[in-house]
């Protein structure tokens, strides 16, 4: 007899938007516990992997590694051109100018941010602990 291989399922934005959504709604209201566990530890995790986001999107772009080109295709594959404005996305050439794209491209990201945090905290907090 034959073996047949699964099919495998189309997967949607929607879908994915959806369910980081979901996702991102249970965490949310972990957030809260995580406080409670880690206090300020979980705020300075939390604050490290933003200020190391933003850090790594402001030297991509002023590198070139990252153009005004790549921030758009993200912004439309997240449908967010109602949000932003594509053609300001073509004026990039100031230093300030990338820093907030930068900025921008950190806040799209927010969600993993957020997961990252959540994930390598308790990891965090351990390394803190002295045994007696």
């Amino acid at each position: 007899h034959t073996q047949h291989a699964p099919k495998q399922q189309k997967v949607s934005w929607k879908t994915v938007r959806e369910e980081a959504k979901h996702r991102g709604t249970k965490a949310a209201h972990g957030l809260k516990g995580m406080w409670q566990k880690y206090g300020w530890v979980g705020v300075g995790v939390y604050l490290s992997v933003y200020v190391s986001s933003l850090a790594g999107f402001i030297v991509a772009f002023n590198q070139g590694l990252f153009t005004a080109d790549d921030a758009r295709r993200w912004v439309k594959a997240l449908r967010l051109e109602g949000h932003i404005d594509l053609a300001k996305l073509d004026h990039v050439d100031t230093k300030w100018g990338r820093v907030l794209v930068a900025w921008v491209m950190c806040k799209l990201v927010e969600p993993a941010r957020f997961l990252l945090t959540v994930a390598i905290t308790p990891f965090v907090a351990r390394m803190g602990v002295v045994s007696s």
